[in-house]
């Protein structure tokens, strides 16, 4: 009731508008080759791609469908953002793509379908896929009620990340739990957030264990050097 009412601008949806928005993106190098505003007439001789084909899609590059992919993640619209990850992945195959569309997977509930992406990332581009994705892929194997799949993917990849002390801890920490080996599992739990404090994930599980028992104080020193790496980790700063 204060002041005049917003004025909002419907354009969004008009060809003008959607023309210059692919112009800009042309210029900025995410779109390539030249098209038509939806509706304006052809030139005269232009060649036409083949319908069906995917032809005139191929002109955009990877990096348009992973920027669109975040934009719909970043909105929830997770369908869209597996559609558009899929067509990156047409073009080039990237670890990031891999674990995006794994994301995207387990937010819609999808849990064995993002353990298959992320196993099909460790297929096609293992050298880059990150270490804290075994971790990820052994949470859900046990979400989903299998951890002995959890398990074959940890030993066939365990070599590949022997470095990564604190992730191959982790995951067998929460293997251990989910096996009824609890005070095994607290001991990994410990171990692994001594070297690495930011695993959120891993502290959440431990942090499960000091409350049962009465000690929860016991955690402040994991969340303080997590914080001390990573001021941003928000659950760190609520616990």
């Amino acid at each position: 009731g204060v002041g005049a009412p917003r004025e909002t601008e419907e354009a969004a949806a008009s060809d003008e508008v959607t023309s210059e928005m692919m112009a800009q993106l042309r210029a900025l190098g995410y779109v390539g080759g030249d098209s038509h505003a939806p509706g304006a007439p052809e030139e005269e001789g232009a060649e036409k791609p083949a319908s069906g084909d995917g032809a005139a899609a191929e002109d955009t590059p990877v990096t348009y469908h992973r920027n669109l992919a975040t934009y719909y993640l970043n909105r929830r619209e997770y369908a869209r953002a597996i559609a558009e990850l899929e067509e990156a992945n047409r073009r080039e195959k990237l670890p990031k793509t891999y674990a995006m569309i794994a994301e995207s997977l387990d937010a819609l509930g999808r849990k064995r379908e993002a353990m298959a992406a992320l196993e099909e990332g460790w297929k096609e581009v293992a050298r880059g896929m990150e270490a804290d994705s075994i971790l990820w892929y052994v949470q859900l194997a046990v979400e989903t009620g299998d951890a002995a799949r959890g398990r074959r993917f940890l030993e066939e990849h365990r070599e590949d990340r022997k470095e990564s002390s604190a992730i191959l801890d982790a995951a067998e920490g929460r293997l251990a739990e989910a096996e009824g080996r609890r005070m095994e599992a607290e001991t990994l739990y410990e171990k692994a957030l001594r070297v690495d404090p930011t695993l959120v994930a891993t502290a959440r599980q431990l942090i499960g264990f000091y409350r049962e028992e009465g000690r929860m104080e016991e955690i402040r020193p994991v969340l303080e050097a997590g914080l001390r790496k990573s001021e941003r980790i928000d659950e760190y700063h609520n616990l």
